[in-house]
């Protein structure tokens, strides 16, 4: 495990971190962390748990991420992502709980994570949206509200739906 929550660093993401292959808990959220989830996270095969919220990430969400199969727990919300969900996240059979809360992702849901549905795992959900009908949660949050700021760390007053 690597509890790192609630710090001060800054910058990007190391890239070694794919190199602690027998990880199961990685938690570097709540810092300042800036730029991309490197794709090198693919390499994490045991991980369980992701927590990535609440720092400065942007850039669009790697694909990579779908390649952790092992992946119960993804929380990558409070940051400022461009683009969408990659489909491939629907690869992770095994995700209970799912946060993409005020992460600044934009564009359509994608079908794959219907598939998880259809499979008992959890997909987004955003009550009276377009997800609603996908939804057969453990647990999962999304939320319609203010938007992080691109010019770094904080809120934008104006709400994104």
């Amino acid at each position: 495990m690597l509890d790192a929550y609630s710090n001060c660093f800054a910058g990007p993401l190391p890239r070694g971190l794919g190199e602690l292959r027998r990880l199961q808990r990685l938690n570097l959220g709540g810092s300042f962390f800036n730029g991309s989830v490197p794709a090198e996270i693919r390499q994490l095969r045991s991980l369980r748990f992701l927590h990535l919220a609440g720092n400065a990430l942007t850039r669009r969400l790697p694909s990579e991420l779908g390649a952790l199969a092992s992946l119960e727990q993804l929380e990558i919300g409070y940051n400022a992502y461009d683009g969408g969900v990659p489909a491939e996240l629907g690869n992770l059979t095994r995700l209970q709980y799912l946060d993409i809360a005020v992460a600044n992702l934009s564009g359509p849901l994608p079908p794959e994570l219907g598939e998880l549905a259809r499979r008992g795992s959890p997909v987004p959900y955003r009550r009276g949206g377009p997800a609603s009908a996908l939804c057969r949660l453990s647990t999962c949050r999304t939320t319609c509200s203010p938007a992080p700021s691109r010019r770094g760390s904080g809120i934008s007053p104006t709400s994104r739906c």
